[in-house]
């Protein structure tokens, strides 16, 4: 659990940083080209990733007996956990968000 929650973060804010490096060229007049769709991909591939290992592993987490198990104690993992926890619940409105953009769209 430990890992995922590590690599969760690490994912998130890997596709954050790449975000704001080519968000720039998102804003510029210039046509759209493969690199910045592709760009927006790896990104979307990243969060997707993320959300993924966070949920499963938040939820696994809830319980103060599964923290203890798992060693995710100490004032840095409740930081890690908490911070994770957040962008678990952001992925879970978003996806719910888009589920029912979809399904609007049908009707």
């Amino acid at each position: 659990m430990k890992l995922a929650q590590v690599l969760g973060l690490s994912l998130t804010l890997l596709a954050l940083g790449y975000y704001l490096s080519f968000a720039f060229a998102l804003n510029d007049s210039h046509d759209g080209s493969p690199s910045l769709g592709m760009g927006a991909a790896i990104v979307f591939s990243m969060l997707v990733a993320s959300a993924a290992m966070l949920i499963s592993s938040c939820v696994g987490l809830i319980r103060r007996e599964a923290r203890v198990r798992e060693g995710v104690t100490g004032r840095l993992w409740h930081v890690v956990f908490a911070i994770n926890s957040a962008l678990a619940m952001i992925y879970s409105v978003m996806a719910i968000y888009i589920v029912i953009k979809l399904v609007a769209v049908d009707y």
